[in-house]
């Protein structure tokens, strides 16, 4: 058998026990709700120290304040690290982390027309582990990056106003653990 063969038989395989591997870590689905909109939020356990977020988020604050009826949308990701984790009498789970990540969508931003945005996103805060797979969390999440807006005859691009005001807005969660 060539060498090229070989790999072709190989990667099927490999592919198969990461799925395998990956599909054996603690996931869990929810939603988060902050005064900035709601998200639908994917969490993925790579070990006991780091997890992955991925999260599909409402905007909302133009909405509530009546200045328009459409929301924006946003996505983002995260590589979560735990800082610190204890276990109670009642295998309760609390856990500090904090990670980076990244963030983009199309919304609006203080005083400003629907525009998209992109930027670099920081998580932290405490989550809360049921022994029932219900998981509780508390978190901030200020993004810092650039908001673009489409004129006429040119573009439009400034700091990312609502990025910052988020991260004074604790975004309170609800997830089941699978």
């Amino acid at each position: 058998m060539t060498e090229t063969w070989k790999k072709k038989i190989l990667l099927p395989f490999a592919v198969l026990i990461y799925m395998g591997a990956a599909h054996a870590q603690p996931r869990a689905l929810g939603a988060d709700f902050s005064f900035s909109g709601v998200s639908l939020v994917y969490e993925h356990s790579m070990n006991d120290e780091c997890f992955l977020n991925f999260s599909l988020k409402s905007e909302l604050p133009e909405v509530m304040m009546n200045r328009t009826d459409n929301p924006g949308i946003s996505a983002s990701f995260t590589s979560n690290f735990i800082l610190a984790s204890w276990k109670s009498r009642n295998d309760n789970d609390i856990s500090v982390f904090f990670g980076p990540g990244i963030s983009i969508g199309s919304t609006y931003d203080i005083k400003e027309d629907l525009g998209w945005f992109f930027g670099l996103k920081g998580r932290g805060g405490v989550e809360c582990i049921f022994s029932r797979n219900v998981i509780i969390s508390v978190v901030l999440s200020p993004v810092i990056g650039a908001h673009l807006i489409l004129l006429e005859d040119s573009l439009k691009m400034q700091y990312y106003k609502y990025g910052l005001l988020y991260s004074i807005m604790p975004e309170i969660g609800i997830k089941y653990r699978f």
